[in-house]
């Protein structure tokens, strides 16, 4: 095989490698990468408030929140249900009419039903200027009107539907939610004229989040969650001592993760693989770059040439060996002459 052959199979030898180990240094930066990011983030997702008209209500009012915990959806569904079991044996049957409150994030492209099938219309409340350290700012916030009626023991309404307002975000295998709380209004604060009262003492409210990931693993939750393995937070609703504006809720999606853990292993073999590649890549390519500069100095001088001055040479050595050297031979007639005078 000719010098240029040899050549041209390492060169391209080098390059087979140095495509192996581009290809297999990207893919692992690129598992790699899909892991290294950071924590994910969410808004505040605002608040939800209720207040009693002119003290109607007696009897106390009970609120449950829940939130779809669907993960990687536009719109966020949600329902509010608001309880109040009478007693018996008053003779007051007079409805209760509340004004449920959607502050801040909540409160954009809101659309909601009663139970009754008939879309929920909200007003603004025309407080600008006013900030509350729970609600925000009170320009912020919409309101609707609800009347719990009826001579039953029981009664109840029931707003069903969806919010524009992002309540979760992934980030590769984690995900946090941001859920809305449920506090009272304050009543020192009057809407559209109404003269707005505290709840009956006892009433209660609490936010449940529903239909998380199978996978979910809870790592924290802001407060602490109450009941293990329920995603549930609860607090009073007839005083501002338990108020929060928002529960938070972080954790690991198990099945994203083992997904997650496996593409790092193979991220770390295809970059043992790429840099095996890049290290043969050099030595071909070094290899290649020496083989014709050592052609070219053994190029100056032949074997024939070599063979002749090597032949010249030992042809000189033995002609001027053949005979008595000079020296030696006047040496042997000096000592003769003196033999000869000796005698």
């Amino acid at each position: 095989m000719s010098t240029f052959r040899k050549a041209s199979r390492r060169y391209a030898l080098a390059i087979a490698a140095l495509l192996v180990a581009s290809g297999t240094g990207t893919a692992a930066w690129r598992m790699a990468a899909n892991e290294s990011v950071p924590t994910p983030r969410i808004q505040h997702p605002g608040t939800i408030a209720i207040a009693a008209v002119t003290a109607n209500a007696q009897e106390p009012i009970s609120v449950h929140v829940e939130f779809d915990g669907s993960v990687g959806v536009r719109h966020t569904r949600m329902t509010i249900v608001i309880d109040q079991e009478r007693d018996p044996h008053a003779e007051s049957t007079a409805p209760s009419r509340l004004l449920v409150f959607l502050c801040g994030s909540i409160a954009e492209a809101v659309d909601l039903q009663d139970k009754n099938g008939r879309k929920v219309l909200w007003q603004r409340t025309l407080l600008d200027g006013i900030y509350a350290s729970i609600l925000g700012s009170l320009s912020e916030c919409v309101y609707s009107p609800v009347f719990l009626d009826g001579a039953a023991p029981f009664r109840q309404e029931i707003l069903t539907g969806e919010t524009a307002a992002h309540t979760s975000n992934t980030a590769a295998s984690k995900v946090i939610y941001a859920l809305p709380a449920v506090v009272p209004w304050p009543r020192v604060f009057s809407v559209n004229g109404l003269q707005l009262s505290q709840l009956p003492k006892g009433s209660e409210g609490e936010v449940q989040l529903v239909n998380p990931p199978s996978d979910l693993l809870p790592t924290f939750a802001s407060p602490e969650l109450p009941d293990s393995g329920v995603l549930r937070w609860g607090a009073a609703l007839d005083s501002f001592a338990d108020a929060r504006n928002a529960y938070r809720l972080s954790g690991d999606l198990v099945d994203r993760h083992a997904a997650a853990q496996r593409d790092l292993f193979l991220a770390g073999a295809l970059a043992g693989i790429a840099g095996g590649a890049l290290v043969w890549c050099l030595e071909l390519t070094l290899g290649a770059l020496s083989r014709p500069m050592s052609d070219a100095r053994g190029a100056g001088v032949s074997p024939q040439a070599g063979r002749s001055v090597r032949q010249r040479w030992r042809a000189s050595s033995s002609t001027l060996t053949a005979g008595p050297m000079p020296w030696k031979k006047r040496g042997a007639d000096a000592s003769r002459a003196r033999a000869r005078r000796g005698r």
